[in-house]
């Protein structure tokens, strides 16, 4: 392969794109030259190239250059890494075309690609008709190499991760135990709460998005004892990934999550949907910060997450380039 085009966004990239990418290099499975398009496609560079990735946002404004692409022998492959047509019809994150550009884009693609099972069922009741693989959320442990510096802080440091305006469903929990919890110190990563807003960007306790390859360290300089990932029960929440497990399974951060959410034979601690049972765990840790770094001890030792990154990165190159590595 001589080229390769992604037409990507940030928020996922360190795991859907360049961690991939990464291990191919590294194992010689292609010498092919790589370069980002973003939301403004580049019709020439992605029409010279032998495989263009499209992923969330491209879809949008690619219909032209995907006919092109086509019609040029490209092979193309969407990766898909969220459910946007789950949202309410008036939310912001989904425009009403969007969704029949997702179809168009992704029907005409030779494969997509998932994380989850759970979201390739739900793809393919959209009606995304081409065949879909699971590639699994798996980051790259060696773009993880910082650490916190685990500080014996004054206040339980607690923290809240995600992507701005794709939350909003798991904003009424969080916001509850974070008013209950004035004596805890929270640090909010992209993504915030209106109601918590004014006063995180106040308190400097807003830390916003930043580049793929910035998030791992970004997220350890954070220095949280322990990361809270509360999950309403909502169609689109049940095709998500434990993406963010594996990510603070990297930092030896304890994960708090909603019981719906936890994974199976890992050590994460999953809650009821009731804020009071949520202060009680943050209770039990701001008594003793040892134990949420013990907690995330035991997470980072029951991941084998060098072993899954390589597993998910064959599996991209195979989904991807329609060949084995």
């Amino acid at each position: 392969m001589s080229l390769i085009a992604f037409g990507t966004d940030a928020d996922r990239g360190e795991t859907r794109i360049v961690g991939p990418l990464a291990e191919w290099i590294r194992n010689r499975w292609t010498e092919a030259t790589f370069f980002t398009i973003g939301f403004n496609v580049s019709d020439r560079l992605a029409i010279q190239s032998d495989l263009t990735v499209l992923t969330f946002g491209t879809y949008v404004l690619a219909k032209d250059v995907i006919d092109t692409c086509r019609a040029a022998g490209t092979r193309l492959v969407h990766d898909l890494a969220d459910a946007h047509w789950l949202l309410p019809a008036d939310h912001p994150r989904r425009a009403a075309a969007a969704d029949a550009a997702l179809r168009y884009a992704a029907n005409r693609c030779s494969r997509v690609t998932v994380p989850t099972e759970a979201l390739a069922a739900a793809a393919r009741t959209f009606g995304i008709t081409v065949p879909i693989s699971v590639v699994p959320d798996a980051p790259d442990p060696s773009l993880w190499t910082a650490r916190p510096r685990r500080e014996r802080h004054v206040a339980l440091r607690a923290g809240w991760v995600g992507l701005a305006g794709a939350h909003d469903e798991d904003h009424p929990l969080l916001e509850a135990v974070v008013a209950a919890t004035p004596d805890i110190d929270w640090r909010f990563f992209g993504d915030v709460p209106a109601a918590l807003e004014a006063r995180a960007r106040a308190e400097r306790r807003l830390q916003a998005h930043v580049d793929p390859l910035l998030y791992p360290t970004v997220l350890a300089g954070l220095d949280l004892d322990v990361l809270v990932a509360p999950r309403a029960d909502s169609a689109r929440n049940r095709t998500k990934s434990d993406l963010l497990v594996r990510q603070a399974a990297l930092l030896g951060y304890a994960v708090l999550t909603s019981e719906r959410a936890a994974p199976h034979g890992l050590p994460v601690a999953g809650v009821a949907d009731d804020p009071a049972a949520w202060v009680a765990r943050l209770r039990e840790f701001g008594a003793r910060h040892e134990r949420a770094h013990q907690a995330g001890d035991a997470l980072a030792a029951a991941v084998d997450a060098t072993a899954a990154y390589r597993n998910a990165a064959r599996s991209a190159f195979t989904a991807w380039t329609g060949i084995e590595p």
